[in-house]
């Protein structure tokens, strides 16, 4: 409990929830529109898949409301973080490999060296 001088806040623990949950909004509708955003860029110029958009936003929002509680809520997070860390890290590697094979194969990239 915070006191200020005057009396007119006795607690500012409504304030803070609302600014916290406005924040949290503001912030994943940003993440959203920029990954819609991101796959038109990426999509668009190549054929027509307006559909995509659509689907990305339905999934995302029956994947917000699988957990139950917050022990499911939790494990949906370590396993989306997994996720994540795999399908980046991972053609990272397949990258590092092809080049490493390419350039032990090559014999145009011996005679760079």
């Amino acid at each position: 409990m915070i006191e200020v001088p005057g009396g007119f806040f006795e607690r500012l623990q409504s304030i803070a929830l609302v600014i916290w949950i406005m924040a949290l909004f503001t912030s994943t509708s940003l993440y959203q529109l920029l990954a819609v955003k991101i796959i038109n860029d990426i999509f668009s110029p190549h054929q027509k898949v307006s559909w995509l958009s659509t689907a990305i936003v339905f999934i995302s929002f029956i994947i917000a409301f699988l957990p139950e509680n917050i022990t499911e809520l939790e494990k949906l997070g370590s396993s989306i973080t997994y996720y994540g860390i795999g399908i980046t890290f991972v053609p990272i590697g397949f990258g590092f490999l092809t080049v490493w094979m390419r350039k032990k194969t090559s014999p145009a990239m011996r005679s760079l060296d």
